[in-house]
């Protein structure tokens, strides 16, 4: 199964224990160098909302909501969950609650495998189809897209300025991600030309 940090928002985290918000948005490289393509989830949406769930750091034993709905939109995949009432799963629901309250990050992450992609040259792969397993709720991004600012799903002024933010800031990671992997790529061929000068 891969795992990838994605870009996450979570609009709302209710009282009655629903999550709602983004596990995936589309176009941003991520450190691996992929890029998830509009489209690559869908072939997979009817099983992920049968039989995927909401889990915290990858760890399957740690299942701690149901998936309720999911769809792709232009932004990415949309998707609510409803937290289980076990101790850990009202827990993670509590400590989430908490830190968008106070104005936290939280990180999102989903674990897949890999159906079709392409090089799109670079080092960079985009992922043209790919099955959904779970998305998780981690303690540590990868990559500053990685953060879900909470939101009232009320507060639409601040949504918009979330928006402008993210395609602000997807521009510079990508960007950012290039060079970042344009840099390694160096590092890699300059080691291969030192281990044959030896």
């Amino acid at each position: 199964m891969n795992k990838a940090i994605t870009t996450g928002l979570i609009k709302s985290v209710s009282d009655e224990g629903i999550l709602k918000g983004y596990g995936a948005v589309f176009g941003n490289v991520d450190l691996q160098g992929d890029i998830i393509a509009p489209g690559a989830f869908k072939g997979s949406l009817g099983s992920f909302i049968s039989s995927g769930y909401l889990c915290a750091d990858h760890n399957w034993e740690k299942r701690i909501g149901t998936i309720e709905t999911a769809h792709e939109d232009k932004h990415g995949l949309y998707f609510e969950s409803r937290f289980h009432g076990t101790a850990l799963a009202q827990e993670c629901r509590q400590i989430i609650k908490e830190r968008l309250e106070r104005g936290k990050s939280v990180a999102l992450s989903i674990g897949f495998k890999v159906l079709d992609d392409i090089e799109l040259g670079n080092g960079i792969r985009e992922l043209k189809a790919l099955q959904l397993y779970e998305i998780s709720v981690v303690g540590v991004a990868a990559n500053a897209l990685a953060m879900a600012t909470g939101l009232k799903s009320s507060d639409a002024g601040r949504l918009e300025r979330i928006a402008e933010y993210q395609e602000l800031t997807s521009d510079l990671w990508n960007r950012w991600a290039a060079n970042a992997l344009h840099e390694m790529q160096l590092r890699h061929y300059r080691n291969k030309v030192a281990e044959l000068e030896r």
